[in-house]
């Protein structure tokens, strides 16, 4: 998401890339949530299916995030992690984040009232508004400790940052996978990690490389992996297999670092005053608006299903295609738009 000045080509490329990837999540995700009566397990398989796909994509943006903020050269105090990261986080949960929570008081009471404006304020801040906002939260405690963290991390040589990736991958990621199957956990816990912790400092860590790994091959297999654990959904009723998609899976973990190689091996810096060619102009419009994007989508799918009762499932599966464009194509208009708005709009 566009938090920083800084042109490099391939995580502009990434962000668009994620950009769309999210919201085609969300638009298939929505639509068996919404719909799941009349769900038939073969829809059910689908659209798992392309949500288990588009899993790398929240993972991706954390890793960009580290990539630019643990920057060397890029000075980050306090100051500047509060008042103006952290600060712009804040500002979009109680102004935007609160319409939405207000929205979902609406839908589920019919009535208009004054006094839920205070209310829809109050499990804003508790972290009950939108469940697409985590995101936005979990920014904010990165952006707490980064101006303590980020000289650890520069303090670190490589093998010494691999080895913290590797514990946190262990402890946040392989652990509990194993935990899950097995029903053997280890007793041994950090005391402060989470898996979006170790994708930040993962993307700070991949910008020190100086050959990207060859992945080519790798990310077309990982592509198929998410498709082959629906099946066994599909096929066999094994919902616990679900822990294989969420972020903390070492499957998820694994595609999006292949992801992230992938554009990266191309290799495309550019310089700020260099002219965009082929589809640079389109990318880097939606790179530029790849946060409010992500904001506005869910504004979007939700009128869609909720109020215009729009049921993808009762059309065949390119229906999908259609919506995507539609809720895409809203979502950056009205980013357009929100950013004249004085004052508020500077923060999307």
């Amino acid at each position: 998401m566009n938090m920083q000045k800084e042109k490099v080509l391939f995580l502009e490329w990434l962000r668009s890339v994620c950009a769309i990837t999210v919201v085609l999540d969300h638009v298939a995700i929505s639509a068996i949530h919404y719909y799941e009566e009349g769900a038939s397990a073969l829809d059910k398989f689908i659209y798992s299916g392309i949500q288990h796909w588009t899993h790398f994509a929240v993972p991706v943006f954390l890793m960009i995030s580290g990539y630019l903020l643990l920057d060397p050269l890029k000075p980050i105090d306090y100051k500047k992690a509060i008042g103006k990261y952290a600060k712009r986080m804040t500002v979009v949960l109680l102004t935007i984040g609160t319409a939405f929570t207000y929205m979902e008081i609406y839908f589920s009471s019919k009535t208009f009232c004054l006094t839920d404006v205070g209310n829809a304020v109050y499990l804003t801040l508790c972290g009950k508004t939108w469940d697409h906002l985590w995101y936005l939260y979990t920014m904010i405690g990165i952006y707490l400790i980064l101006p303590a963290l980020k000289p650890l991390f520069q303090c670190l040589s490589s093998r010494g940052i691999d080895t913290l990736l590797a514990i946190l991958f262990c402890f946040d990621s392989l652990l509990p996978t194993i935990a899950h199957f097995s029903g053997f956990s280890v007793g041994v816990s950090l005391p402060m990690g989470s898996i979006f912790l170790f994708y930040f400092l993962l993307g700070g860590r991949l910008r020190t490389l100086c050959k990207p790994c060859c992945i080519n091959s790798v990310i077309v297999l990982l592509m198929f992996l998410p498709f082959i654990l629906a099946y066994f959904e599909y096929m066999h009723g094994k919902l616990s297999l679900l822990v294989l998609s969420g972020y903390s899976s070492p499957v998820i973990v694994a595609f999006a670092v292949s992801v992230f190689l992938f554009f990266h091996k191309l290799n495309m810096c550019a310089k700020p005053s260099q002219k965009p060619i082929g589809g640079g102009k389109i990318m880097q419009h939606i790179s530029d608006n790849s946060f409010g994007i992500y904001i506005f989508h869910m504004l979007w799918v939700n009128l869609l299903y909720k109020v215009f009762r729009l049921n993808p499932l009762d059309y065949p599966l390119l229906i999908l295609v259609p919506i995507l464009v539609v809720v895409f194509l809203l979502s950056d208009l009205t980013t357009v738009v929100y950013k004249k708005i004085p004052v508020i709009g500077k923060f999307i």
